[in-house]
């Protein structure tokens, strides 16, 4: 069992957020809605994290509804430093590019102090 938090619409969303493979999987009433996947960046500190991966379309209706960011508040509140690319139209074959709505998705969690850009 994870992490029960409420998306904007007041739905019980679970998030188990697996520290072994840095990664968090959001469920709603049992179905995958979605993953996120981090890697450990290089640094003295092995609680900071480059978003690779982010993922919430596997359902219907669950996208722009808040999940993303209550993944990240999560991971965050469990102790770790979380970083993104920045836009710059670039494929990376870790997945660290920014896709469609990613873009805005990132700059909104920069600007409420949730995650750095690398």
């Amino acid at each position: 069992m994870g992490e029960l938090m409420k998306d904007k619409n007041g739905r019980d969303i679970e998030l188990i957020f697996d520290e072994d493979d840095l990664s968090c999987e959001a469920k709603y009433e049992g179905k995958r809605l979605g993953i996120f996947r981090f890697t450990e960046l290089d640094s003295d500190d092995s609680t900071t994290l480059l978003m690779t991966h982010c993922h919430l379309e596997d359902q219907p209706g669950f996208t722009d509804c808040g999940i993303g960011t209550l993944i990240i508040m999560l991971v965050v509140e469990t102790g770790y430093t979380v970083f993104a690319r920045r836009h710059d139209g670039m494929k990376r074959s870790d997945g660290s590019h920014l896709t469609g709505d990613a873009p805005v998705f990132v700059e909104s969690l920069i600007k409420k102090g949730l995650i750095k850009y690398v």
